[in-house]
């Protein structure tokens, strides 16, 4: 019952070849997590540049509609008036018709 087990492989030494393969492939690998580092603060500030952007021109068409609104609100105002000028004349008139034809007047 005295077995061993092997030891594990990472407790056996490496050979001269496979620690330059490492090093190489970790070489390589720092190399792309730099790229990928830079890349990233590219895209942020470009992304960061274009929400700026974004924002500005929403804010623009924001003010750009609520100044049409007001106007809108300014002619719906008028019509409104206008509107009620001609039913208080067209009732008026008709109430004035109305005595003439039962002689009121």
């Amino acid at each position: 019952m005295s077995e061993h087990l092997p030891p594990p492989q990472l407790d056996r030494p490496k050979s001269p070849t496979e620690d330059e393969k490492t090093e190489t492939r970790l070489t390589r690998v720092e190399t792309i997590v730099d790229y990928l580092a830079k890349a990233i603060e590219r895209l942020e500030r470009r992304m960061d540049d274009g929400f700026t952007a974004l924002r500005t021109e929403h804010r623009a068409d924001i003010a750009e509609l609520r100044q049409e609104l007001n106007e809108f609100r300014k002619e719906v105002a008028t019509h409104m008036r206008w509107l009620l000028g001609i039913v208080f004349a067209s009732f008026m008139s008709l109430l004035a018709m109305m005595a003439k034809i039962n002689n009121l007047l």
